[in-house]
This record gives structure tokens, C-alpha cells and sequence, in this order.
């Protein structure tokens, strides 16, 4: 399945299909959206602590 149809439910799942490439996917979302004003579709939670306004 695409990224983008996952159930919001599924994060697991997220990080299993950016494989290799989800904690560097992570540390760019905490230097550009750490607010998480981009969080629609299967979003990239931010790290522990930061949550959206």
C-alpha cells in the first residue's frame, strides 16, 4: 500500500515503509516543522514533547 492510504492508526507501519530513511525523514521534520503544522495524511510524528498548537 501507498504511505498515504495507511490507517492514521498504523505507525508501525509508516516507519516501515520510509525503512532506512525514517530517522533522517524525523530530524528534517524537527528542524522544518517542529509545530507539526504539516500533519495531514500519514504524517511524521514529531519526537516525544513537541505537539501541533
Amino acid at each position: 500500500a501507498y504511505v498515504n492510504f495507511m490507517p492514521e492508526d498504523e505507525v508501525d507501519r509508516v516507519e516501515a515503509a520510509y525503512g532506512g530513511n525514517y530517522r533522517r525523514l524525523l530530524e528534517i521534520k524537527q528542524r522544518y516543522d517542529p509545530q507539526n503544522l504539516f500533519r495531514m495524511n500519514q504524517n511524521l510524528r514529531p519526537k516525544e514533547g513537541l505537539r501541533a498548537a
